[in-house]
């Protein structure tokens, strides 16, 4: 699931992929900088972390997620 973020004419980009093993990949795109990937062990260790960034991402004024498929 992609998941963007829109502030101004800039644009963020998360994306959660699920692992055959029940781990999760969270792919994290910021303007200006290199894609990062977090890895988590189960997928609801990476819904609590994609939790704590859409917050953050919404106070520092980004406006969404839209969510893609």
């Amino acid at each position: 699931m992609f998941y963007f973020f829109k502030k101004g004419d800039e644009f963020l980009r998360c994306e959660l992929r699920p692992r055959d093993s029940g781990a999760c990949d969270l792919f994290i795109v910021e303007p200006g900088r290199e894609e990062r990937i977090e890895r988590f062990k189960t997928s609801a260790l990476a819904e609590q972390r994609w939790e704590e960034l859409r917050i953050r991402f919404n106070v520092d004024g980004w406006a969404g997620p839209f969510g893609r498929e």
